[in-house]
């Protein structure tokens, strides 16, 4: 028979495909560690428990799995975990599931009904108080969270729920800077003491336009420390009753920084250097001194909630408030925390993983690796080995403590430190811990922050500089901005140091060292900084994977990494990782040395923002699961089943074979398409420029005269883009140029020929709005120039036979698909391709012309052609009704509808691909694919364009400009 612990791992998985936390072992129960341990985003950390009994409800099972519960909560090594859940499977389940395959036994746990119950104790209360609370019907594994839920609401009763806690906080602190602003703008003398504050707390005064906004963010960041300080002392206060006193109500600032220094004495805390000596010329003004006793009260009236849920809460808190206060305080921007919390999950591996973000912030990707560490640190075998050790503090306290030993962090910023070492602090409990290893590195006209180290090291403490090439990952979201504001960040003198160093980065040496901010010194950096098999876990900007600026760092991890993950966001709005930034941003995961393992792509088809933990810990768990061919990652809730993220795997080979764009792995949201483009690329391409001269086309128009239609004596032109200019592969120039003198380029002229070409009769589509076009590529019957199309030529007249292949590849629906693989960083469906990107585009090789019928397809070519955006919705539409694309096309030929033309165009190419290419197929359901993914990309733009203000991460602009609103991270807590 089935051993149960074989159960509990099927239960363990099924539990995390739910988004639920769980972990169990295929062992004989183990001696000391529970049969479960999960995760709660509520309840914290939990221990669970199973029996077999005769039924669900068998009552001796029941008794027996309290008995092992009070078990627990009477060893001291497993204090601070304050619930387990108990679960009892019937005897009939186990005899069911013997000789089985280990996915049917999966299929029968979740039809199967179990016995489910919750035992309890609050804050280490009397264990005589020990609560037990059993479901009185019988549940599917399924139904476990949510049921779990219930029973929690039973136990906590009255308790406000984090969310609510945090927004109390949160409401408190946002009226108390209200206050201030008001005071100061009435008070000279109030003003002056709050800017003095600000200037305390690093906040940059002189940027803002509203010198009366520096007395509101200074306090706004200064209730923020004070609100986390008092976290931390009721936590310490559970640990510490006899020397930490309750704090006295009313509470004066004075009362407060006397507090906080004995709970210096008890336990070294470093946000505590940052606010005492404030709290002490805080003025005892009444209402400054109400509200500070108020947000005490919240606080120690819900610690219980919000030690729990762990940072989420404090997460929350810090997105609220602090979102604002460093975009304009700072002019920096810090991890989303479900994107930090992704980004951990995907690049930690194990509990001793030592970890280092050498640009901090307020601390989001620490707290999330030490999160995703300490989970792995509690699964049962890894447990097991810590209870076996002989100690007198509890199992998750020696955990928290050599985590904190392991994680390191670097910020410019003081109150950024303190802030992360107070997130640190609330998530191992108020353990007692020596000064963290978290560490200020300033910058200024002699100094470059972190970056000392690469340049400067002896400006920086003997323990990080010794720690250069021994950490298993760094994980950060380095300062990149636009190069004109790097003069801001750093000094001439360490820029200078930088440039002189010569960088390299995959043995790459790099220039335009600062195209991208400080991004690029940072990727060094972070390479110095791991060990030879370390990985680098970054949020960076999407222009990594296709700019020229970036070349040389794609060149480097072609040359020496393994990537690992990639994640880019497809929800609608700003598809960004970071606070209040506006344009696109992925996460990248890179292993030190060559692997011969897929890259993992991850689409998130929802904003960052609205994903909560299980809708994380699910897509982390799919993405890691899965092996050589992707997938959905579906969330089921109560009543709602969605898919949340698609997932793709690619062979490695891509990444060295085509590091000049790496935008393609990320162009599609459908892993069908990227996988029909990557195997056309790999299998029957060659480079566009071995077949065709790129041109130049006419950028600055001042003195020069456009108008619509042939004029005599003027020069020919194709004007402009989209279905109403250009409405067919082979036409007649649309415009006509007069030229006047003044005009900068000198288009006609024998000189600016010899340099390069502007007129021609073949065209390719330089920039514009992809969908909104009915033509990619054309051909005149007359050279003419363009301003928006790239002119091409054939290097060898031989060529002239390739003409209608390549015409009619490019605009069919092939060709459609291609080009938004190809295309470089952009925002939705606007698309940009630079002279160079085109040359080294790969292009199917016509060069076989006896592939198609060149007459038919040059009729063909002459008809008007239907807009892209049109034309897949109504092909979408005919394909859903009947077996696949080829289907759909044949119909619409049939009726010929106004889709005729470019359905033939795609019934032809396919047949000339299939000869060229006989192993790539394109999907069954091609139309609905194309039209899914250019639907969601046209979301995403038009939501861009509504005119919501928001501060560009890559401006450095501190001003007047409409503020995104910032979705609250409830839903993290709610999960």
């Amino acid at each position: 028979m089935i051993r149960q612990e074989a159960v509990n791992v099927h239960l363990a998985d099924l539990l995390c495909g739910l988004g639920f936390r769980a972990a169990a072992e295929r062992v004989k129960r183990l001696k000391k560690s529970p049969d479960l341990t999960l995760m709660h985003p509520t309840l914290g950390v939990m221990l669970g428990e199973a029996e077999v009994g005769d039924s669900w409800a068998d009552g001796a099972a029941r008794k027996r799995l309290e008995a092992r519960a009070l078990e627990r909560f009477n060893d001291p090594q497993f204090n601070y975990i304050d619930f387990v859940l108990m679960v009892v499977y019937p005897k009939a389940l186990i005899q069911e599931v013997s000789g089985l395959s280990e996915r049917e036994i999966a299929n029968v746990l979740a039809r199967c009904e179990v016995g489910m119950g919750l035992a309890c104790r609050i804050m280490r209360a009397d264990l005589k108080a020990v609560n037990y609370s059993w479901y009185p019907r019988s549940v599917y594994p399924t139904q476990i969270p949510a049921v779990l839920e219930d029973l929690a609401k039973g136990v906590l009763g009255a308790m406000l729920r984090p969310e609510e806690a945090a927004e109390r906080i949160i409401n408190l602190i946002e009226d108390v800077s209200g206050h201030v602003l008001n005071s100061a703008k009435a008070s000279e003398e109030v003003m002056g003491f709050w800017l003095e504050v600000a200037r305390q707390l690093e906040i940059d005064v002189d940027a803002l336009r509203d010198k009366t906004m520096g007395a509101y963010l200074a306090a706004k960041m200064l209730f923020t420390l004070i609100a986390v300080s008092v976290m931390i002392y009721e936590i310490a206060r559970i640990r510490y009753p006899g020397r930490l006193p309750p704090l006295s109500s009313p509470l004066s600032f004075h009362a407060l920084a006397k507090a906080l220094e004995q709970l210096g004495i008890v336990n070294y805390i470093e946000v505590v250097d940052a606010v005492h000596d404030e709290l002490l010329k805080v003025p005892s003004e009444p209402t400054l001194i109400n509200m500070l006793d108020k947000l005490c009260v919240i606080i120690r009236d819900n610690i219980s909630v919000l030690m729990r849920s762990g940072w989420e809460s404090l997460a929350m808190i810090y997105q609220r408030l602090l979102s604002e206060t460093y975009r304009k305080a700072y002019a920096t921007f810090y991890t989303k925390l479900p994107a930090a919390r992704l980004l951990s999950e995907l690049s930690i591996e194990g509990p001793r993983d030592e970890i280092i973000d050498p640009a901090e912030g307020t601390g989001s990707l620490l707290l999330s690796s030490f999160c995703a560490r300490q989970w792995l640190a509690l699964k049962p075998s890894a447990l097991e080995e810590i209870l076996k050790e002989p100690a007198n503090e509890p199992a998750i306290d020696r955990i928290s403590k050599d985590l904190l030993k392991k994680t390191y962090g670097m910020d410019a910023l003081r109150a950024a430190v303190a802030l992360s070492c107070a997130g640190l602090t609330i998530a191992s409990l108020a353990v007692p811990h020596e000064r963290l290893n978290l560490f200020h590195t300033p910058v200024g006209a002699f100094r470059a922050g972190s970056l000392d180290l690469l340049v400067n090291r002896s400006l920086l403490p003997e323990d990080l500089s010794r720690r250069l090439g021994t950490f298993d990952l760094v994980i950060m979201n380095p300062p990149f901005t636009r190069s004109d504001r790097i003069p801001a960040l750093i000094g001439d003198k360490p820029r200078r140091d930088l440039i002189e160093k010569r960088l390299r980065f995959g043995g790459e040496e790099l220039s335009n060292l600062f195209a991208a901010g400080l991004a690029k010194p940072f990727l060094v950096l972070a390479e110095s900084l791991i060990h030879e098999h370390g990985r680098i876990a970054a949020v960076l900007p999407t222009s990594i994977l296709s700019r020229s600026s970036w070349a040389d760092v794609r060149k480097g991890i072609a040359n020496a990494y393994t990537l690992e993950y990639i994640v880019a966001s497809w929800g609608v709005g700003a598809p960004n990782f970071s606070s209040d930034t506006t344009f696109r941003e992925i996460l990248i995961v890179l292993r030190r040395g060559k692997e011969d393992k897929p890259v993992t792509v991850i689409n998130l088809l929802e904003p960052i923002d609205s994903l909560d933990i299980c809708d994380i810990a699910t897509i982390a768990h799919r993405a890691k699961g899965l092996k050589e061919e992707g997938g959905a990652v579906v969330k089921a809730g109560r009543g709602e089943t969605k898919i949340v993220a698609k997932v793709a795997k690619l062979d490695q080979k891509v990444i060295k074979r085509y590091s000049d764009n790496l935008y393609r792995l990320i162009a599609f949201l459908s892993p069908e398409l990227l996988e029909w483009h990557i195997n056309l690329i790999e299998n029957c391409c060659i480079k566009l420029g071995e077949l065709f001269e790129v041109g130049s086309v006419i950028d600055h128009t001042g003195g020069l005269k456009i108008v619509e239609g042939r004029i005599e004596g003027s020069y020919p032109a194709v004007w402009g883009s989209g279905s109403e200019v250009v409405t067919k592969p082979i036409l007649e120039p649309t415009h006509s140029i007069i030229v006047e003198r003044r005009v900068k380029i000198k288009f006609w002229k024998e000189k600016t020929r010899a340099e390069t070409f502007f007129f021609s009769n073949l065209f390719i589509l330089r920039r514009g709005q992809l969908d909104t076009q009915s033509v990619l590529s054309f051909k005149t019957k007359t050279p003419v120039v363009s301003n928006v199309w790239w002119p091409l030529k054939p290097k060898d007249e031989k060529m002239q036979n390739v003409l209608p292949a390549f015409l009619a590849f490019m605009n069919s629906t092939f060709g459609f698909i291609h080009l938004l693989g190809e295309r470089l960083e952009t925002r939705g469906l606007f698309v940009e391709y630079k002279k160079e990107n085109l040359k080294n585009m790969p292009i199917p090789d016509f060069r076989r012309a006896d592939l198609i019928n060149l007459e038919e397809t040059m009729e063909l070519l002459k008809a008007t052609m239907p807009r892209f955006d049109g034309y897949f919705k109504k092909m979408a539409e005919l394909e859903k009704h009947l077996k696949n694309w080829e289907e759909a096309a044949n119909r619409a030929i049939e009726e010929g509808s106004e889709m005729a033309p470019r359905a033939a165009l795609d019934k032809t190419v396919s047949e000339m691909l299939t000869k060229i290419c006989p192993k790539v197929t394109p999907p069954r359901k091609l139309y609905e694919l194309v039209y899914e993914d250019t639907e969601r990309l046209r979301k995403i733009m038009e939501h861009g364009e509504r005119g919501e203000e928001v501060l560009a991460k890559d401006t450095g602009e501190v001003g007047a400009k409409k503020r995104e609103k910032i979705t609250p991270l409830n839903r993290w807590i709610k999960a």
